[in-house]
């Protein structure tokens, strides 16, 4: 018999056992890596499914203001189609108005029943008239309301 025993192995059983411990160990930390690279990617993408529904809310509000100041009465829109129609600037990029509406509607949900008057008695923390659809990551919109009430206020005020 030669040195490497019957068989051909040339290491001793502890080394055979030291071998499948770290081959073990091997395929913990890739599953690991596997597991932390799709919680990454899982939540990067729900942090940008949450930024566009930031961006459409910003987009949406600035619409409606515009939508009042253009109405002789200072009127709040009726609806989507009212809004397609108003001539809105550029929204930095993100959203290209009217083009993007469908994009929009599946990313902010607008009362159209509202009033000018019931959405000026709301605080930004009850704003409720325009607002995200729901999605596991949201970002806090109070400090967007508080402008948007401001904005729309002046706007109502507005004599043409």
């Amino acid at each position: 018999m030669d040195a490497k025993g019957e068989h051909g192995a040339s290491s001793s059983p502890k080394l055979q056992r030291w071998g499948r411990i770290v081959l073990m160990l091997g395929i913990v930390l890739v599953g690991m890596g596997a597991t932390a690279a799709y919680i990454a990617y899982r939540t990067s993408k729900e942090m940008l499914a949450a930024e566009d529904r930031y961006q459409a809310l910003m987009c949406a509000c600035d619409l409606v203001v515009i939508a009042v100041e253009q109405s002789p009465e200072k009127k709040w829109p009726t609806g989507w189609e009212e809004l397609e129609r108003v001539s809105a600037p550029d929204f930095s990029g993100r959203f290209v108005w009217p083009r993007d509406a469908e994009k929009m509607k599946g990313l902010i949900e607008i009362d159209f029943r509202a009033t000018v008057e019931n959405v000026l008695k709301q605080t930004p923390q009850s704003f409720s008239a325009i607002r995200m659809r729901e999605g596991s990551a949201q970002f806090p919109a109070a400090g967007i309301n508080e402008n948007f009430l401001g904005r729309l206020k002046r706007a109502s005020e507005r004599k043409e």
